[in-house]
């Protein structure tokens, strides 16, 4: 008997040893949120759109005016009483929209012309604000970024462009892949496992990926051909005919493409340095199914939703062995949003606006109200509120995965939609200035 009970103290300590260790990611040192440090804005915080970037020890703040169109950035290094500098060399536009933190500085990037249908980008420099380059583009063309190269899609002349991050000159153009189609390319940035262990918004979008651990760019032809290229170079690496249309869902993970292939009902990989033939990872479970938001979730593993008879009752969220082919672990979530990976953990958001933990064997943690964010593999930020883009108060809590939730305090009249973090400070716009507040360390 005292044999079974020692047995069976162990397992359990196991069991927690498991949550503890793995995948190397202790709990951070969770304290409650410290006394804002403030800092001005250069163009007044109003209601048009400001926003907030996280880049090493560097945070930019970003607002902008309805009346001028003027936009104003604040560089302030975390825990300085100062900013390092302020600019407003962006320039104006009708409206912006949106920031990227760079090794280099800070990307902003305007909303389409309502006269010309363009937007633009312009990319600042991180000693002193200064504009480094910026460039004109159709409303439909995106930017990437990979390496050391700014990777833009340039529709009306069907051809994708290289240029260089520090000064915006073109190193390569190479033409669309030929297609009968008028249907665009897409192109996908390869990520690694280092890109999906860090700090993310609550979509999954990672604040600080390595651009350089894989400068590689995946290009989908209308024509269903797949070519692999050197984002420095534009050289070519490798492609292939028949793999997927444009509007499929993919990802370029890890060294491979996982390619939702809706007409075959099924989920395939390829290997991103060969694109030899493909390792079939999925079939659909019956005839009426639907598969949807594919998204890495590990390493190894690929996690995505599967719907039957298009009722979002019907849900589930499968983890598929990418390596092995085998299906890791399935779980029921009825009117799956978003699926975000944590380590191998996953957070799936619903319709309803219910939040759901699913650890790494496909077990449910917790399911709550509000949102929650990837800090690192093993840590979540949790909100208690949907972000919102008007001042508001929500709750915020820190929690390692497998432990309990460690309150952190109350947000003051904070724009959360704006926020930023990484493991210890979250960076937000207030209702007239910015706030850093430390949470851990």
């Amino acid at each position: 008997m005292i044999l079974a009970v020692a047995v069976s103290l162990m397992l359990v300590a196991g069991a927690a040893l498991v949550w503890v260790l793995w995948p190397g990611y202790r709990a951070l040192d969770y304290h409650p949120l410290s006394e804002p440090r403030r800092t001005p804005a250069v163009v007044p915080v109003s209601s048009d759109w400001a926003d907030a970037a996280i880049i090493g020890d560097r945070t930019y703040f970003a607002s902008s005016s309805t009346e001028s169109g003027a936009v104003g950035v604040v560089a302030v290094e975390i825990g300085a009483k100062k900013a390092s500098w302020t600019s407003t060399k962006a320039g104006t536009a009708q409206r912006w929209k949106s920031m990227v933190a760079l090794p280099v500085g800070v990307a902003l990037f305007t909303d389409a012309d309502s006269i010309t249908s363009s937007r633009r980008i312009a990319v600042l420099g991180a000693d002193h604000g200064e504009l480094l380059w910026q460039r004109a583009m159709a409303d439909d063309d995106q930017v990437y970024f990979a390496g050391d190269t700014a990777v833009v899609t340039d529709h009306a002349r069907k051809r994708l462009i290289g240029l260089r991050l520090d000064d915006g000159t073109e190193r390569w153009s190479t033409a669309d892949p030929v297609g009968s189609s008028s249907i665009d390319p897409t192109v996908l940035t390869a990520t690694t496992p280092k890109d999906l262990e860090g700090p993310a918004t609550v979509f999954g979008r990672p604040y600080e990926p390595d651009l350089g651990d894989d400068p590689r760019i995946v290009e989908v032809g209308a024509d269903r051909s797949v070519r692999v290229l050197n984002a420095a170079t534009g050289k070519v690496l490798t492609s292939r005919q028949n793999v997927a249309d444009p509007d499929d869902e993919m990802v370029a993970h890890n060294g491979r493409l996982i390619v939702l292939q809706p007409n075959d009902q099924r989920i395939v990989s390829y290997k991103l340095d060969k694109l030899g033939e493909p390792a079939v990872l999925y079939t659909a479970q019956g005839r009426n199914s639907q598969m949807k938001d594919v998204t890495p979730c590990g390493d190894d593993r690929v996690c995505f939703g599967e719907e039957l008879g298009y009722d979002g009752k019907t849900d589930a969220v499968v983890a598929l062995d990418v390596a092995g082919g085998d299906q890791a672990w399935r779980y029921s979530l009825a009117n799956i949003d978003t699926l975000v990976p944590v380590g191998e953990a996953v957070i799936g958001t619903s319709t309803s606006g219910d939040t759901t933990l699913i650890d790494a064997t496909g077990k449910k943690v917790w399911t709550r109200k509000g949102e929650a964010a990837r800090l690192d593999g093993g840590n979540l930020l949790e909100f208690s509120k949907p972000l919102s883009r008007s001042p508001d108060n929500p709750a915020v809590a820190g929690r390692h995965l497998g432990d309990q939730a460690v309150p952190l305090g109350y947000l003051s009249d904070i724009r959360s939609d704006t926020c930023a973090w990484n493991t210890s400070v979250l960076a937000c716009v207030a209702e007239k200035d910015f706030v850093t507040q430390e949470f851990s360390g």
